[in-house]
């Protein structure tokens, strides 16, 4: 798949006939990933990492703010707070920005930490 989210499709393919802007295509020059105002739709099954970019891509596209995670660490907020959890053996550093209610500067292997949020 080609274009602005390139990679790769797997398990299956559509084809596809739209007016929606066509964000990557196949090699063929078929329609891929398409958007129409905030509704974005894919005619593929993505691969992993072609899927981590199409979820990069939404998130800009949105203006929204994202942190790049180990898979062992959850984030969840509520209202100013912001809860981490590490299911991991590996420590994990807090953002510097982070106003500690609780733990460290470092999340510890399998434990939680809470800070403030603006």
């Amino acid at each position: 798949i080609e274009g602005k989210v390139a990679g790769l499709a797997q398990r299956w393919v559509e084809h596809i006939e739209t007016k929606a802007k066509v964000i990557s295509h196949f090699a063929d020059g078929r329609a891929a990933f398409v958007a129409s105002g905030r509704n974005h739709y894919l005619a593929f099954w993505p691969e992993p990492k072609m899927l981590e970019r199409l979820v990069a891509y939404a998130v800009k596209q949105a203006g929204l703010k994202s942190i790049k995670l180990p898979p062992n660490i959850r984030l969840r907020r509520r209202g100013n707070l912001q809860f981490a959890m590490n299911y991991g053996p590996e420590p994990w550093t807090l953002p510097k920005s982070a106003q500690r209610l609780l733990g460290g500067p470092a999340l510890k292997a399998y434990d939680i930490a809470v800070w403030k949020v603006d």
